[in-house]
């Protein structure tokens, strides 16, 4: 069973915590990793990029020169793509392109990503976060205690708080979100994730069914 030490509200270790081995011990498969995580980018893209082709940009539909006599290659509309200013060829065009993955995919692939920071040991259990005022002193001062001062942390919340989330805001690689809110891109973006323990039995019992 997987194991990793148990922090407090202040950021100091207090004893450890044991970890399910069906979440926290899963097996690397790194195609169905990439599958999920190419999905899961492409499906955050806003799908609004947009190009001109050469029937849309407004150009004068006039020959460049004469067909013959001139010696140079013949030329019709300078709205052509490879003219400056003309049409783009298999640009980018507006539309949403979903890619679907299965659920059991996704509880796999986010089992995976908790699994790898746990080996990796860059993965961190709290008590609680249950700070007084939403300071940037007192995250930063938990931090510290941890030993994860100037690190790309993500804060794993079992439900939103405003105080910690200020707290947390001004502190640069650092993001405070919800489980709810977390994918397996940002336990992949992350050098470390820091969990409260609330987080991590509703995370056990979603992917260990």
């Amino acid at each position: 069973m997987a194991e990793v030490a148990l922090y407090n509200g202040r950021g100091e270790r207090v004893g450890t915590v044991q970890l399910d081995p069906a979440v926290f011990d899963t097996e690397m498969n790194e195609p169905l990793l990439h599958q999920v995580v190419t999905a899961q980018l492409a499906n955050s893209h806003q799908g609004t990029s947009s190009t001109l082709t050469r029937g849309e940009v407004r150009r004068s539909g006039r020959k460049a020169w004469r067909q013959k006599g001139t010696g140079r290659a013949r030329q019709g509309t300078r709205s052509a793509p490879h003219w400056t200013g003309g049409g783009v060829t298999f640009g980018p065009r507006p539309g949403l392109v979903e890619k679907h993955v299965p659920k059991k995919m996704r509880k796999k692939a986010m089992g995976i990503a908790l699994s790898a920071k746990v080996a990796e040991e860059a993965f961190y259990v709290v008590e609680s976060l249950e700070l007084p005022e939403g300071r940037t002193r007192n995250m930063i001062t938990i931090l510290d205690n941890m030993g994860l001062s100037g690190k790309k942390v993500l804060l794993v919340l079992e439900a939103a708080d405003p105080i910690v989330a200020q707290a947390s805001a001004n502190i640069n690689g650092t993001r405070t979100q919800t489980l709810q809110q977390t994918s397996v891109v940002d336990l992949m973006r992350y050098h470390h994730v820091i969990m409260t323990q609330a987080a991590v039995h509703e995370v056990e019992g979603r992917l260990s069914v």
